[in-house]
C-alpha cells in the first residue's frame, strides 16, 4: 500500500514550504498574497493540484479577497513518470490568481492556475480553472 505524506508549513506573511513523499517525492516553496479585501478571520486550505487557497471555515465577516501566488517545486522522484518516454521534470512552477467571496451562508471561489510542464517532453504548460461553492445549512 502506498502512502503519501504531505507536510505543509504556512507562515503569516503568505510564504509556505511543503515536503511530500509517497507517489511523488518533492519539495515546494512559494508565496501567496491577498489584495483588495479582507477575510482575515477565515481559515484557508490549499488545493493540492492548483495550489489555490480557498475558505473552509468562514469568519464572522462578509466580503471578498483577490489572491495571487507562485511556487516552485523540485521533484526528487515520481512513480507516475519514470519511463524513458515520460520522465518527470526536475522543476515545476505554478502561478495562480483567484477570488474568494463570502456572503451569508455562501462561500464561493473561482480561480485560474498556470502549471508548467510536468514531464520533460511536454511542449507547453497547462491552464487550469478552479471553482468551489460552499453553503452552510
Amino acid at each position: 500500500m502506498l502512502k503519501s505524506i504531505r507536510c505543509p508549513i504556512l507562515y503569516d506573511d503568505g510564504q509556505f514550504v511543503e515536503v511530500q513523499t509517497g507517489v511523488e517525492d518533492l519539495i515546494r516553496i512559494g508565496v501567496d498574497a491577498g489584495f483588495f479585501g479582507d477575510l482575515s478571520e477565515a481559515l484557508f486550505a490549499r488545493a493540492p493540484v492548483s495550489g489555490q487557497r480557498y475558505s473552509v471555515i468562514d469568519g464572522t465577516g462578509e466580503g471578498f479577497l483577490l489572491s495571487a501566488g507562485v511556487d516552485l517545486t523540485r521533484v526528487i522522484g515520481s512513480m507516475f513518470l519514470t519511463g524513458s518516454a515520460l520522465r518527470a521534470s526536475k522543476y515545476r512552477a505554478r502561478a495562480r490568481f483567484g477570488l474568494n467571496y463570502v456572503h451569508g451562508r455562501w462561500s464561493n471561489f473561482i480561480g485560474w492556475t498556470y502549471l508548467s510542464s510536468e514531464f520533460e517532453t511536454q511542449q507547453t504548460g497547462q491552464l487550469l480553472g478552479s471553482f468551489f461553492i460552499k453553503a452552510r445549512f
